[in-house]
């Protein structure tokens, strides 16, 4: 008998991570593929990257739409209450034998929960870890306990799920998923990447993306002015990417929209890139910045220099190559000069990162389609 397994995407990060494990898995004949789809992927505004997913070629069960004009606590809460009903009704249609899961927004969780009502496994990948300067790092914690397989990125992580209750058994250390994407990537050049975009890539070449912090205090808006202010001392390219779909996360939106309307003839601002263009512009750039996780866990891996700034990332495991700055302008200033300089790209170039090598797509393959779900919504408290 096939297995029936679902994946539940919310936004164009997780999508692009999960894609090569997704690719593999439509291709078993040994299970139906189910692809539900809804948070930002719905919106025009962050780019409609739901037809990116027809694009690749995969069928998409259902899509509905979550997402409110209003990204208070107010707002995202009622999204989050539209996405547990939304996703339950399609749970119910679907009955997948299995829900695999990535990551920690709150779009995830609204799945965990209704999959847990409805007495569906969890497959939770990327669980175990740790961002201190957000709503995710509850987010993540919680959507591990509903979950009944974990698939985790470093074997530090896999410690702390045993911590958090878990049982040893129910946890493999696959290592990052999205270095499958980069690994069998054909990397665009500059000159492919210009005609492409439409932009000429004057070095240096700055990646930025800044997304909300979503438990602390900051002025976001602020704050991503002064980081610009900082970056364009060094007279380069700036590429930036349009933020998560966060708890007031329009602020940041608007600011870089009014970018737009500048005469600045080196900042450019694309809402998605796709992972192939974003992937390409990170390898050739020099310096990726701001506080995504993709300067954490991916720049090292290409060996790409990266300044993480903030309390958004504080906590996750940190590759050499990651230089992490406060919101001090001096501060930023210097770490921004420091990533640039030929010592710290040699640091780069060594590709040195805590989060295994390739192959994780395969590994979590492999254990899906073999293990025995029978009996396995029965979790135990694993005691230390």
């Amino acid at each position: 008998m096939k297995r029936n397994v679902a994946f539940f995407t919310g936004s164009r990060a997780d999508y692009g991570l999960m894609k090569p494990l997704m690719e593999i898995v439509k291709e078993d004949k040994n299970i139906i593929f189910n692809m539900i789809v809804t948070g930002s992927h719905l919106e025009k505004k962050f780019g409609s990257t739901w037809k990116q997913i027809q694009k690749d070629n995969f069928k998409i069960s259902s899509k509905f739409k979550i997402l409110t004009k209003d990204d208070s606590p107010k707002g995202i809460s009622k999204s989050l209450s539209l996405a547990v009903r939304k996703t339950s009704e399609v749970l119910f249609s679907l009955k997948p034998d299995l829900l695999i899961i990535l990551g920690d927004r709150y779009e995830a969780l609204a799945a965990a929960q209704a999959a847990m009502i409805h007495r569906i496994p969890i497959a939770h990948i990327h669980g175990g870890e740790s961002t201190f300067g957000l709503i995710d790092e509850a987010i993540r914690h919680s959507i591990s306990k509903m979950s009944h397989l974990h698939f985790v990125s470093c074997q530090k992580y896999k410690k702390r799920l045993i911590q958090l209750g878990e049982k040893p058994s129910s946890i493999w250390n696959v290592g990052a998923l999205g270095y499958d994407n980069l690994i069998r990537s054909n990397f665009l050049n500059t000159n492919e990447l210009e005609k492409i975009l439409k932009i000429t890539l004057k070095p240096p070449i700055f990646l930025f993306t800044f997304h909300p912090v979503t438990l602390g205090s900051i002025d976001e808006e602020i704050i991503f002015k002064n980081i610009l202010k900082n970056l364009l001392k060094f007279d380069g390219t700036i590429v930036i990417t349009g933020n998560n779909a966060d708890t007031w996360g329009e602020k940041i939106r608007k600011e870089t929209q009014r970018l737009k309307f500048k005469k600045n003839n080196n900042i450019f601002y694309f809402e998605s890139l796709g992972s192939k263009i974003y992937s390409s512009l990170m390898n050739i750039s020099d310096l990726v910045i701001g506080n995504s996780s993709s300067g954490i866990i991916e720049a090292p891996y290409l060996g790409t220099p990266s300044l993480d700034i903030g309390v958004r990332q504080q906590g996750r495991i940190k590759a050499p190559s990651v230089l992490h700055s406060t919101y001090n302008s001096k501060q930023i200033f210097l770490s921004i000069k420091k990533g640039l300089s030929k010592e710290f790209k040699n640091i780069a170039n060594r590709k040195e990162t805590p989060y295994g090598k390739k192959g994780a797509s395969k590994k979590i393959h492999k254990i899906i389609s073999k293990i025995n779900l029978q009996n396995i919504l029965l979790k135990e408290f694993h005691d230390l």
